[in-house]
C-alpha cells in the first residue's frame, strides 16, 4: 500500500526533494526548535543529517540523524517544508539529553526490577517527547488541506476521553506500591506511539503557561509530569 502511494505521488515527491535541496533544512529547523530548548544547549554545535527516503513516516530516533519521509514531506508548502524535519529532530535532539541525564540507570547491571525501571522510564520520556513534539509541528499540519491534516485531525478524535483514560491507568501504575511494574502493562498505555496523552498533556502545560518552567528541565520526563 505504501508502495502504491509512493508511485502514485511520484511527481509530487520529486517536487518536494527539489525544494528541499534548495533549503537550507537544518538551519529552519533550529531557528523553528530554539524556543523549546533552554540556552544552556547550543543548538548551532549540534550537527544533524536529515535524509529523505522510503518512509511511512519520519523518526527522528537514531543520534546525528533525522530520517524523514519523502512522502509526508511532499505534502508541505515551502514554507513549512521543515516542520516534520523539527518535530523529529527534537526527538534526536532530546533523547541524548535524556540518555545523558539518565546515563547511570541505564548503565547499570540488568536485573528484571531495573527492567522494569527502565522501561516506565522510557515510556514516560517517549510521552513527554512526543508531547512537545507535537506543540511543534501539529497545529500547522492540522490547519492545512493535505492528506497530513486528515491524518492528524483523525488521530484527534476524542483525543481529550482517549488522553484522560491513559493517564488514569499510569497513575494507577505509578501507585502500585508491590512494584510489578512490567513492559507488558506499559503496552496497554502507549497509545499512537505516545503522542496520546502526550499531545494532550503537552497543550495543558502551555495553557498553564508552565512550558517555561519544563524547557530547563528538557530530558527529564518527571518534570513534564509533574507539571
Amino acid at each position: 500500500l505504501l508502495m502504491k502511494k509512493y508511485l502514485e505521488n511520484e511527481a509530487r515527491i520529486r517536487k518536494g526533494i527539489d525544494i528541499v535541496k534548495q533549503t537550507d533544512i537544518g538551519a529552519m529547523v533550529k531557528k523553528r526548535l530554539r524556543p523549546f530548548y533552554p540556552q544552556s544547549i547550543n543548538l548551532d554545535t549540534i550537527q544533524l543529517q536529515f535524509v529523505y527516503i522510503f518512509l511511512d513516516e519520519g523518526n527522528g530516533g537514531l543520534p546525528g540523524y533525522v530520517l524523514n519521509s519523502a512522502l509526508q514531506t511532499s505534502y508541505l508548502d515551502r514554507k513549512n517544508v521543515d516542520v516534520i524535519s523539527a518535530h523529529e529532530a527534537y526527538h534526536t535532539i532530546t533523547n541524548s539529553v535524556f540518555m545523558d541525564k539518565f546515563t547511570r540507570l541505564f548503565s547499570a547491571t540488568p536485573t528484571d526490577t531495573l527492567a522494569n525501571t527502565q522501561n516506565l522510564l522510557w515510556y514516560m520520556q517517549i510521552v513527554s517527547e512526543e508531547g512537545i513534539a507535537d506543540l511543534i509541528d501539529k497545529k500547522i499540519i492540522g490547519s492545512g488541506k493535505s492528506p497530513l491534516a486528515e491524518e492528524v485531525n483523525k488521530l484527534r478524535k476524542n483525543e481529550t476521553s482517549r488522553a484522560e483514560q491513559r493517564i488514569l491507568q499510569l497513575d494507577s501504575l505509578l501507585s502500585d506500591t508491590s512494584g510489578r511494574l512490567n513492559f507488558l502493562s506499559l503496552t496497554h498505555i502507549l497509545e499512537n506511539g505516545g503522542h496520546i496523552p502526550g499531545r494532550y498533556m503537552a497543550e495543558r502545560i502551555k495553557k498553564a503557561n508552565l512550558l517555561e518552567k519544563y524547557i530547563p528541565q528538557t530530558g527529564n520526563p518527571f518534570q513534564f509530569f509533574y507539571l
